[in-house]
């Protein structure tokens, strides 16, 4: 029995390590990941400058199941409030299970510049708590995030995440757990008729570059339609969105070459 868990944990972090498109904690939410990525244009999470050019305050939370594994699990919920005075943000995750849990607190506070130009900070705190590691794993970090908005058609986007970053307690455990510095460069253009397209490029410390494109329709009132593909591996994605008094359900479809599918549900509010 001892020898099962023991192995169920080092797949665990074995397949946590090799999807490392995303930390484990910080999934992009299921619009996002209909889309297959663009989070630094629609994410918070990924972008704290996005929260000012929110129409309302947005309250949402979001389950991701990962290639059918309920160990890889991760569960999250957000508070978005945009404000005249000062933008804020605030965000739990929670991935894993008893014997493998990490876990992250952010807060996030932006400013509006210009009618075109937003600037957001983040702090992050990310605790690892694990049956193989003999001290638990933590770190501080902050994002920085610029997003620019010239038309009501256009908006772009950059971030940076991880930037700075400071371990706490065992460095054994803070060289597995925590990830590298990352760029987001990204932009989503509104087309007539309802359909909006996306695209984003991520750099990861020394990981090759990845590049995503995604596309969203409206055929009607408080339905949406998405698809979306990630490069390196090649990764499509599906989603479908149905709105409903200040409600909105998302679904989401992704699909990995070598570990599978993954099925993504979120909920928001809107007030």
């Amino acid at each position: 029995m001892k020898t099962r868990l023991t192995l169920l944990l080092l797949l665990c972090l074995a397949v946590s390590l090799y999807m490392r498109a995303y930390d484990n904690v910080r999934r992009p939410d299921t619009r996002a990941l209909g889309l297959a990525g663009s989070e630094v244009v629609y994410s918070p999470l990924f972008n704290p400058s996005l929260t000012p050019f929110f129409a309302h305050r947005q309250l949402r939370g979001d389950y991701f199941n990962p290639y059918g594994m309920k160990e890889l699990v991760t569960v999250s919920a957000g508070l978005n409030v945009p404000n005249r005075i000062l933008p804020f943000g605030v965000h739990i995750a929670s991935f894993g299970y008893d014997r493998y849990r990490e876990s992250m607190f952010r807060l996030s506070v932006s400013k509006r510049l210009s009618s075109m130009w937003s600037l957001g900070v983040s702090v992050q705190y990310a605790l690892l708590q694990s049956e193989i590691f003999e001290q638990d794993g933590q770190r501080l970090s902050a994002d920085v995030g610029v997003a620019l908005r010239p038309t009501d058609k256009w908006l772009l986007g950059l971030s940076v995440l991880h930037f700075p970053a400071v371990s706490i307690g065992s460095d054994e455990t803070n060289q597995v757990h925590m990830t590298p510095r990352m760029v987001l460069l990204g932009a989503r253009y509104m087309m007539d008729e309802g359909l909006e397209l996306s695209a984003e490029a991520e750099y990861r410390q020394y990981e090759p570059f990845l590049f995503s494109v995604g596309a969203e329709y409206t055929p009607f009132a408080n339905f949406q339609l998405r698809a979306g593909v990630k490069s390196s591996p090649f990764s499509p994605s599906l989603g479908v969105s149905y709105s409903f008094i200040g409600l909105t359900l998302d679904t989401a479809l992704y699909y990995h070459p070598a570990l599978g599918a993954s099925v993504g549900i979120g909920l928001a509010y809107s007030f």
